[in-house]
Order: structure tokens, then sequence, then C-alpha cells
């Protein structure tokens, strides 16, 4: 597989010392190399970022995309804020159940009408209240 990668004009020095591969994650796709015998991710090594030191975000979700204006060093939970799996709504609820069956609740968050229902029979036919 071939790819793109951004760098700043700064970094490519550092870039070309080492042989990179392409490694696939979760929904990206990051470059990464052995560094001083350790396996280490373009982002890090651009930003100089120690092994274990925090956690890098990409702005644009592009792991390829390793210019600094585009990396930010975050906590662990900023940086899944900024994942795929959190920015792109789920087709229904966690159950299945299709969209259309979701709704907003007054008070903030969503609940489905189905499995909202689906509860209600079952504490019904165990003869608890709700």
């Amino acid at each position: 597989m071939e790819a793109v990668v951004l760098v700043d004009d700064e970094d490519l020095e550092l870039v070309l010392r080492y042989s990179w591969a392409l490694q696939r994650r979760d929904h990206t796709t990051y470059v990464q190399a052995r560094v001083d015998g350790h396996t280490t991710f373009m982002h890090r090594a651009v930003l100089g970022l120690p092994l274990r030191v925090g956690e890098v975000d990409h702005r644009d979700r592009n792991g390829l995309n390793n210019r600094k204006s585009n990396l930010r060093v975050v906590t662990h939970q900023k940086n899944m804020m900024n994942s795929k799996r959190v920015l792109e709504p789920s087709p229904g609820c966690g159950k299945g159940h299709p969209l259309d069956g979701i709704r907003l609740r007054a008070e903030g968050g969503r609940y489905c009408k189905t499995c909202n229902l689906l509860n209600k029979q079952r504490q019904r036919a165990s003869g608890k209240k709700n």
C-alpha cells in the first residue's frame, strides 16, 4: 500500500532518517518506524514526544497528516472526543434498532422507543413497576 504523508519542511530531515511503514489502527492509517530500538509513530517523532507521555491528536483525523499545525498533545479523553466513532452518529441504538425509533429526551440525551417498550414489557412480566 502506498500513501502520501504530510510533514513540515523543517521535519523532513528527521523523517528521512528512518524507514517508515503504514499501520492501520481503528479508523485511521498512521506511519510508524523503529526509532532508538522502539516502534514509534511519526506524529510523536515530529513533536519530539517521548513514549508514554500524553497522546497526539490529529485535528483533521488524518493519521497521515503529520504537520505540526495538525497535531496537538492531549489527554486520552480529549483524543477520543475527536475520534470518528464519537463524531459520526450511529444509525440506530446500541441494540441495532432503526434510527426512526430514536427519540430525544427533554432533559438531554436520547432513548430508543423499541428498547423502552421492551423494558416496560419485561418489567410488567416480572411484576415490577417502572
